[in-house]
């Protein structure tokens, strides 16, 4: 597990490290949490995103939804909501498709095991 302070640390981390999934504030310093998710969604990340923030206006919600986010939860929360989410999420991402790796004339497909 790894804690960032910052949107672009976020950021950084998000897209040159694996995760299983993120939590994301949206109230970020240097780089806002909708802006992390829209740029990790342009980079086509499939890591699951829980969106916890306090923003709950409805359009607040559906942006950060349409920005990318797999679920979005308001503060303040149950604990025990907030681990039956990420459980959810987790399991959801358990059937996504790996994408090939590749490097040079090397390619592994874990969806094919070949």
């Amino acid at each position: 597990m790894d804690w960032l302070r910052d949107g672009a640390s976020a950021l950084r981390a998000l897209t040159t490290e694996s995760f299983d999934l993120a939590i994301l504030d949206l109230g970020l310093p240097r780089l806002d949490g909708l802006e992390v998710l829209r740029q990790l969604r342009a980079a086509a990340s499939a890591v699951p995103v829980l969106v916890l923030t306090a923003r709950d206006a409805t359009g607040e919600r559906i942006a950060g939804l349409d920005a990318g986010a797999d679920d979005y939860l308001v503060k303040p929360f149950e604990v025990d909501e907030l681990k039956a989410r990420l459980r959810a999420l987790l399991r959801r991402s358990v059937s996504r498709p790996q994408p090939a790796l590749e490097y040079h004339d090397v390619r592994l497909d874990p969806v094919t095991r070949r």
